[in-house]
């Protein structure tokens, strides 16, 4: 089992491309407990381009 909750969003500029951050923070019975994500998009035309999922 698991929780996430959203931490916190930003707008960033990668590559001449407006990008967006959403941080997520879990919290579960995994091991070490806790673990912070960023997931990082870029859109062109209304589409998601890219999309990376880091701690």
């Amino acid at each position: 089992m698991w929780v996430r909750c959203v931490a916190g969003t930003d707008e960033v500029r990668l590559a001449h491309r407006p990008a967006t951050v959403v941080t997520h923070r879990l919290e579960g019975d995994f091991p070490g407990g806790v673990v912070v994500l960023d997931c990082r998009f870029t859109l062109a035309d209304e589409v998601m381009v890219s999309l990376v999922i880091a701690p």
